[in-house]
């Protein structure tokens, strides 16, 4: 496994993690019996906090914050998503985005 995605799976111990047969990547495939979360980069637009994927989400509700969902850092996020918006519910720091 490359350093870098063995640093992230670290972060996910207890959850459902499927690492790719050549090490290089890995998909989550549940968190704490709640599903696939989001996996994404946060970044800032003004005041508002995205979520930036192959579709990417506005953040919105408690952990929608830059201290704990902080711009520039790749992170997974449980909540449900209605129009481009998610009302994240669990956040979860993975690494600094490359």
């Amino acid at each position: 496994m490359i350093p870098e995605v063995a640093a992230e799976v670290a972060r996910l111990v207890g959850q459902d993690v499927a690492v790719a047969p050549d090490g290089a990547s890995y998909a989550i495939r549940d968190v704490a019996g709640e599903g696939a979360p989001l996996v994404g980069v946060v970044e800032r637009r003004g005041e508002e906090l995205w979520l930036v994927r192959p579709t990417t989400v506005r953040l919105v509700g408690p952990l929608a914050n830059p201290r704990i969902a902080g711009p520039g850092y790749k992170v997974w996020v449980l909540g449900p998503v209605e129009n481009g918006v998610c009302r994240a519910r669990r956040v979860g720091v993975l690494a600094q985005a490359r």
